[in-house]
């Protein structure tokens, strides 16, 4: 546990948050540039660190964190993530979350977007 807090300490969590900012705005602007997905919470990427959740009309959550997964080798959330009575009172069935950190690359997030590119075609 120490090695790892060294580890982070020696990063420096100011690069950390920049890393995980910059990424983020990416994947903003590229979702909410697709045709049916909806950014849900909170709007602004920067108050919202290298958490992104989103909805594709259409489309399952479940279904598409499934084809991320088997096609893309992306590894994502979908479900309610323990907000249940958040989802239910603003009737939404769940969504996909994605969650970014000092370990992703804008590979990564090329792949992440370039797959969801390709399964909004399947609509």
């Amino acid at each position: 546990m120490a090695a790892a807090a060294k580890y982070l300490d020696d990063v420096g969590k100011e690069n950390i948050e920049r890393h995980e900012r910059e990424l983020n705005n990416i994947v903003n602007q590229e979702l909410v540039s697709m045709d049916g997905v909806e950014i849900i919470g909170v709007k602004d990427p920067n108050k919202r660190s290298g958490v992104t959740s989103f909805v594709v009309d259409g489309i399952e959550y479940h279904d598409i964190a499934i084809i991320l997964d088997e096609t893309a080798n992306v590894m994502v959330r979908s479900g309610q993530h323990c907000l249940h009575s958040w989802f239910n009172a603003q009737g939404i069935k769940g969504s996909v979350r994605s969650s970014l950190y000092l370990y992703n690359t804008r590979e990564d997030i090329e792949i992440f977007i370039e797959t969801m590119k390709n399964i909004i075609k399947l609509r």
